[in-house]
């Protein structure tokens, strides 16, 4: 096979192949004389190699989507988590800490559970009582304020700033056990969407809804039981969840565990 290349007018190349007695020209123009007989792509490789990439580049896109997703549900579920987690370990350390009266005792006075129908109204806050009221040295001593470590502490639901649709568990703490005038009790939010929460008393034997201290033989019970019911939010579930905690109470300088009686 020979190849021959003509010089022609307007720079024009002609690239004769001479085989088998049979020339084949193919014209070829280029600025400079030669021009290179490097083969291109062509459009169906460039469609093949677009679509190939698309498939990629979507396949990169679904699991970054999938990634999002799941870190948005874990940051979700972490700050739903983080207020009750509080919530509890309030709750704990009030019960845990409980005082009972001695005989002549002024500033405490004894555990008795009232009617779940008391309404409670404060400054910035309307609900109901769910707990009774009671004194516990879960408080903390600081320069700046006059205030020993007893409260008295109580457990309402209710709304806060007029807001019916958010009801939440709120912790009313008063710190002067001894006020001149009414003394306004502070407000602490502790979770919100609660639909209830009830406070079980355990007598020794059984589990009871109430507690008076006056006309038992001991003042204090031996464990108490909560259970904070929150509003249903998922569709799928006919229930409402339920959060329970069993916290034992000490008494005389004894702390009887109520889950190894049950």
């Amino acid at each position: 096979m020979k190849i021959t290349l003509l010089h022609g007018e307007k720079d024009k190349v002609v690239l004769s192949v001479q085989s088998l007695g049979k020339e084949l020209p193919c014209p070829r123009w280029s600025n400079g004389g030669c021009h290179s007989l490097i083969r291109g792509f062509t459009l169906i490789e460039i469609l093949v190699a677009v679509v190939l990439f698309s498939l990629v580049l979507l396949g990169l896109h679904e699991m970054y989507s999938g990634v999002l997703r799941l870190h948005n549900k874990v940051s979700r579920a972490a700050e739903d988590i983080l207020p009750v987690e509080y919530a509890l370990s309030v709750i704990k350390r009030d019960l845990s800490q409980l005082m009972s009266p001695s005989q002549n005792s002024v500033l405490v006075q004894p555990l008795q559970t009232v009617s779940s129908v008391d309404t409670v109204f404060v400054p910035g806050f309307e609900g109901r009582q769910v707990s009774p009221e009671f004194y516990t040295a879960s408080g903390t001593v600081s320069d700046d304020l006059p205030w020993g470590n007893v409260r008295r502490v109580v457990y309402c639901v209710g709304s806060i700033n007029g807001s019916p649709e958010d009801t939440q568990l709120v912790r009313l703490v008063w710190r002067n056990l001894l006020p001149v005038l009414t003394d306004t009790p502070e407000v602490e939010p502790l979770i919100s969407g609660v639909k209830d929460v009830v406070f079980l008393f355990y007598d020794g034997v059984q589990w009871v809804t109430y507690w008076d201290a006056t006309a038992q033989e001991r003042p204090l019970p031996y464990a108490i039981k909560v259970q904070i019911e929150l509003i249903n939010t998922n569709l799928l579930v006919t229930e409402n969840p339920t959060i329970t905690i069993t916290v034992p109470v000490r008494v005389d300088g004894l702390i009887i565990n109520a889950n190894d009686e049950l």
